[in-house]
């Protein structure tokens, strides 16, 4: 699900954006955090102008712009991951989501890199969310889309470009 807070692009292929996906709070997947209803797979993303970073990662700026309060005393029971919007295509690397919140992390490989199988689920969502501005995507909606995912990423096998 896309968040209603989230921007779009005028412009998809010049589109720069942060996004972050969360999954679970304290042990829950539905679940509020400062009066903000999540459920798993909850995407906000933020054009990257409209972020002010103040000294932080974007990614945490993101965060504290959305929900009101800083992630870090969160992270302990928060499974979130992050990824950015370079000019249309999606890129999955954050020190601050994606590493892991400790050393029995089950939802997480320790690097800045999201879990592939992550990654192609949310590719098409925000593909969908920028082409049809539909902010849910279903799983069973997915097999149906993975060809205009291709289309729009070359770097597929198989992608024309």
């Amino acid at each position: 699900h896309v968040s209603c807070k989230s921007d779009h692009p005028s412009k998809p292929n010049k589109w720069n954006a942060i996004g972050i996906v969360l999954f679970e709070y304290g042990g829950k997947g539905d679940f509020y955090i400062n009066g903000i209803h999540c459920k798993p797979g909850y995407i906000v993303i933020k054009t990257d102008k409209n972020i002010s970073t103040g000294g932080t990662t974007y990614h945490a700026a993101l965060f504290k712009k959305i929900f009101g309060k800083s992630h870090n005393n969160l992270t302990k029971t928060l499974v979130a991951g992050g990824f950015a919007v370079q000019e249309g295509k999606c890129v999955f690397n954050s020190g601050t989501f994606n590493c892991g919140n400790s050393n029995d992390d089950k939802y997480h490989f320790g690097t800045r890199v999201m879990n592939p199988l992550i990654q192609h689920y949310i590719e098409i969502t925000v593909n969908n969310w920028i082409k049809n501005r539909k902010q849910n995507t279903f799983i069973k909606d997915v097999n149906e889309m993975k060809d205009d995912v291709m289309c729009l990423h070359p770097e597929y096998e198989g992608g024309d470009e």
